[in-house]
């Protein structure tokens, strides 16, 4: 029934800590499975489609594995900060 007001200033620093400092461990962890999925098509590809290859692991990433590695290295930064604070 009564909604306290809300403190921009601690939402600013929440969404500082959850995406800013959130994004090397998402890059890094997006980058291996880039790799492995771009060698995985060169090793399976026909000698002729090399040019294609490309397209196809940045379409595979962006829109399959991308949102769940992201999904999941994010709850796991989170969270392990959150505990991290909670035991001081």
């Amino acid at each position: 029934m009564f909604v306290a007001p809300l403190r921009w200033r601690l939402i600013f620093l929440q969404l500082q800590e959850v995406g800013y400092r959130s994004q090397l461990v998402v890059i890094v962890t997006g980058d291996s499975p880039g790799g492995v999925c771009g060698a995985d098509l060169f090793s399976i590809s026909p000698a002729g489609y090399g040019h294609g290859r490309g397209p196809v692991v940045a379409v595979s990433m962006f829109r399959e594995l991308g949102p769940v590695l992201t999904g999941l290295m994010v709850s796991g930064r989170v969270g392990a900060a959150m505990s991290r604070r909670s035991g001081r």
